[in-house]
């Protein structure tokens, strides 16, 4: 919803409007229900590269992101959720823009290129990204990414790194594939059930999907996590067999410690 990505459409001179317009619709909805429901507002990445590697400025980011959360703010929203980053600046910058506009913030990377992100983040290292900021997020966690199995395994890392954080997990639908010109999800309203069960008892506080996920899949998962009572952390080897093979090959050493923990079980 940045000018950046807007430009795409030819929208870059209505961020506010499309913004507000947005949230406004996702308010309305949550309003309907007999409950509280938490709305927020996505805040994903420009799809630019910051300075040297690109022409994108510290100060542009911010003027950026402020622009489009004071369109998200106008429509009703309750929090600003960074999502989908792959650079540290990044999340710093559309944070930095939350705090100005006085807004609570979460934001999550995409963990998607050899167990890190994009830029090189590792998951264990999401923590350190918001010290230099004058307030805290509630939440940091990862989202979208691969499949199920290996953003759990960014999780296990993030809640190895800070046991007692808020950590947000929100998986895509199993493994994305085409078939002819249109892309199917792998994942099953069983299979994400499990995977709720899994986030919860491996210390992940906030928990949804990403890409793929229906209202099905959504409704299966409420269900498995209200009932849910927590086990033992799970080893990636557990993760693995319960969810499916990692595709993202995370690190030499996760393919070691799968290995070893099998061995420990034949043992």
């Amino acid at each position: 919803g940045t000018r950046q990505r807007l430009k795409l459409d030819k929208l870059q001179g209505k961020v506010f409007e499309v913004n507000e317009a947005a949230a406004k619709i996702a308010r309305s909805v949550a309003d309907k229900a007999d409950h509280k429901v938490i709305v927020a507002g996505s805040v994903g990445p420009t799809g630019e590269l910051f300075e040297p590697l690109g022409a994108l400025t510290h100060a542009d980011a911010v003027d950026a992101f402020r622009e489009q959360i004071r369109g998200l703010k106008a429509g009703g929203i309750d929090v600003v959720w960074i999502e989908t980053m792959s650079a540290a600046e990044e999340m710093q910058t559309a944070s930095e823009a939350a705090i100005a506009e006085n807004m609570p913030f979460v934001f999550t990377g995409s963990f998607d290129t050899a167990g890190k992100t994009m830029m090189g983040l590792h998951p264990r290292d999401i923590h350190k990204v918001s010290e230099q900021l004058t307030e805290k997020p509630f939440a940091v966690g990862a989202n979208c990414g691969v499949g199920a199995s290996d953003i759990l395994a960014s999780m296990l890392e993030m809640t190895d790194a800070q046991p007692e954080a808020n950590v947000i997990v929100k998986g895509n639908c199993g493994i994305p594939e085409f078939r002819g010109s249109e892309i199917f999800y792998s994942g099953t309203p069983e299979l994400m059930s499990e995977y709720a069960r899994l986030a919860i008892d491996g210390g992940a506080r906030i928990i949804g999907g990403c890409c793929g996920t229906s209202y099905g899949h959504l409704a299966a998962m409420r269900r498995a996590i209200d009932t849910h009572h927590k086990r033992s952390r799970p080893t990636i080897a557990e993760v693995v067999e319960k969810i499916g093979p990692m595709r993202n090959k995370v690190a030499a050493e996760q393919g070691s410690e799968v290995r070893r923990e099998r061995k420990g079980r034949r043992g």
